[in-house]
């Protein structure tokens, strides 16, 4: 991956999705933190790096990096939904209820804003 550092993020955003779609979570987390590095104003990458954390148990990781991440979204509810359900999906798992249900009640009515 080292190759690509200097190459646009769009090949960037191809290798992160690769790498999810195919659950090789190993490479998504390295890679999305080389990208982060480089693309730090980058929404999606953060996401990327957040269900990386979340795939390796790594919640409290992956809040600090998601919350990060969502003050880049800019008009795309579809991504704000994704980043609201791996923070439900990590709060959860570290038995905060109540935070994980605000979360995935946030994710239900940006998801069905878009129907």
């Amino acid at each position: 991956m080292k190759n690509f550092v200097g190459s646009r993020i769009n090949i960037w955003i191809a290798v992160l999705e690769n790498e999810l779609k195919t659950r090789q979570y190993s490479l998504l987390l390295e890679d999305s933190q080389l990208a982060l590095s480089l693309y730090p104003e980058q929404a999606y990458v953060y996401l990327m790096h957040g269900i990386a954390l979340n795939s390796f148990r790594k919640y409290r990781e992956a809040i600090k990096v998601l919350d990060d991440g969502i003050e880049w979204i800019a008009d795309d509810p579809i991504m704000e939904a994704k980043f609201y359900e791996n923070l439900s999906l990590a709060n959860k798992a570290l038995g905060e209820n109540i935070k994980a249900t605000e979360y995935y009640n946030k994710m239900i009515e940006l998801k069905d804003g878009q129907k």
